[in-house]
């Protein structure tokens, strides 16, 4: 079970799925808030989504124990699901994510999603680029356009021009780690 960030979707992940398909049965999706998930307008709580991925795997009659990686946001997920009901989960793998939430950082993002929405696609790729990938490998995508389409079609770029979030879907989802804080419980 593969869970990705906010506001990312399960395309975020065609790299891994990919490469485990062939190896093991591979579910990812889009967390509520993004994609093709429903998108209510009111923040949402870790225990909503750990509930959405438990009800998830009831629905696709998943008994076995599962193997389960997030990624950011996905890994705050995974992490708090291991916690309520660690009789489901094999194994954990947490990518950039924490068991306490950067509650100054959290701040900054807002506002960086409050720019991010009025700028169009090729603002937005210029925006992400440098968070994601090394100076090296960008050089690289600007000499091979063939891979640069690869990653544009996939990782995070896909969110912002395909079943885009709205502004107050950052909002929802991120509202997710207000206070979060699971240390004293590992």
């Amino acid at each position: 079970m593969l869970i990705p960030g906010s506001n990312t979707k399960l395309q975020a992940w065609n790299f891994q799925i990919a490469y485990f398909k062939d190896k093991m049965n591979v579910i990812s999706l889009d967390l509520r808030g993004s994609g093709k998930s429903s998108r209510p307008d009111y923040p949402y709580s870790l225990d909503i989504f750990v509930e959405d991925l438990k009800n998830l795997l009831n629905s696709l009659k998943i008994k076995k124990k599962i193997h389960l990686c997030g990624s950011s946001l996905g890994g705050f997920i995974g992490l708090k699901f291991v916690l309520k009901y660690p009789e489901k989960v094999k194994t954990l793998i947490l990518c950039a994510t924490a068991a306490q939430a950067d509650q100054i950082g959290m701040n900054q993002r807002f506002k960086m999603y409050e720019d991010f929405v009025k700028m169009d696609m090729e603002q937005r790729i210029n925006t992400i680029l440098p968070n994601l990938f090394s100076r090296k490998f960008r050089k690289k995508l600007r000499e091979d356009k063939e891979l640069y389409e690869e990653i544009k079609n996939d990782v995070n770029f896909v969110t912002y021009y395909i079943d885009p979030p709205r502004y107050e879907d950052y909002i929802n989802q991120l509202h997710a780690l207000k206070d979060y804080d699971v240390r004293d419980l590992l």
